[in-house]
């Protein structure tokens, strides 16, 4: 009867392994998980425990908003030996009130991804299975012009920016699942080189405040400080940018990522203009980026 017994346990164990098997590990990394709280508090929420969609550094202002609407269809790589991630990038700009006011939403539609066990591990997630697809955030931009064309006084442009909770797989590290916001002043004033011709450089700098929502009980939030520089030079109708931009976040968990970037792009009057842009971190955003696109202005 002990015997029968025993092997009936045993059979029955067998079977619970075999059907409750699922994609889920909760022994690596979390040898001390309690069995009881949320897979996704073991988290932390920053871009460098996150894929390079989540939480990236706002593109740079330069002072001037766009004069003309816009559609921008790219194609971008994120170069990471662990993520290699791919995805495609689309950003739709909005004059509202033309010289004055316009509108930007911009998404990445979708992500492919393959992060390897050590960084799955590292990043605290709680899947298997490091390689899927993903649907980023809506990010909603206002970008309203101060001060412009003045003889003495830099232009000067004002920007508030939202961040949807829209994207998926936060149980891959891919996107937050919850909202943001930010908002930024950038000065930005143009230089002739030459008076023979309309080349020319521009200087411009931001700075600003970005927030975003954590896992935290006691710390909601995270608060940061986000700043920008950069220098435009313009020559026979192109513009080559070299940029550097951040955020600095309050907790200290990865939260102050710090990219430079480098673009080159046509500045003509053709309705479709290609442009192609270089992106590298250099603290808490493991990532060099490529990024490859079109701009559709119909009006021009």
């Amino acid at each position: 009867m002990k015997n029968t017994v025993i092997a009936i346990v045993l059979i029955i164990s067998l079977f619970g392994e075999i059907f409750c098997q699922t994609n889920s590990d909760f022994s690596d990394p979390y040898s001390n998980w309690d069995g009881v709280t949320h897979w996704s508090k073991y988290m932390r929420y920053s871009p460098r425990y996150f894929g390079p969609n989540a939480l990236p550094v706002p593109k740079n202002m330069n002072g001037r908003i766009s004069e003309n609407l816009e559609f921008r269809l790219a194609a971008e790589y994120h170069h990471h030996s662990q993520d290699p991630t791919y995805n495609a990038f689309t950003s739709l700009e909005i004059p509202i009130v033309k010289n004055r006011v316009n509108l930007e939403i911009h998404v990445v539609p979708i992500e492919f991804y393959n992060m390897d066990t050590s960084l799955r591990i590292e990043r605290r997630t709680f899947n298997k299975e490091g390689k899927s697809t993903a649907g980023g955030d809506i990010y909603v931009n206002q970008h309203i012009q101060i001060i412009q064309n003045h003889k003495k006084i830099p232009d000067m442009a004002l920007r508030f920016g939202l961040r949807t909770a829209s994207g998926l797989q936060l149980r891959h590290a891919r996107f937050t699942d919850a909202p943001g916001y930010y908002f930024d002043l950038s000065l930005g004033k143009d230089f002739l080189l030459s008076k023979t011709d309309s080349s020319r450089i521009r200087l411009y700098a931001s700075g600003g405040f970005y927030c975003w929502h954590t896992n935290e009980n006691d710390r909601r939030q995270n608060d940061a400080f986000m700043y920008g520089v950069g220098i435009d030079l313009l020559v026979k109708k192109t513009k080559v940018s070299l940029q550097a931009s951040g955020y600095s976040g309050y907790i200290d968990n990865g939260d102050k990522p710090l990219v430079v970037r480098a673009k080159i792009e046509p500045t003509n009057k053709h309705k479709f203009r290609p442009y192609l842009q270089i992106q590298q971190g250099l603290n808490d955003f493991p990532y060099t980026s490529f990024q490859i696109g079109l701009i559709f202005s119909p009006l021009r």
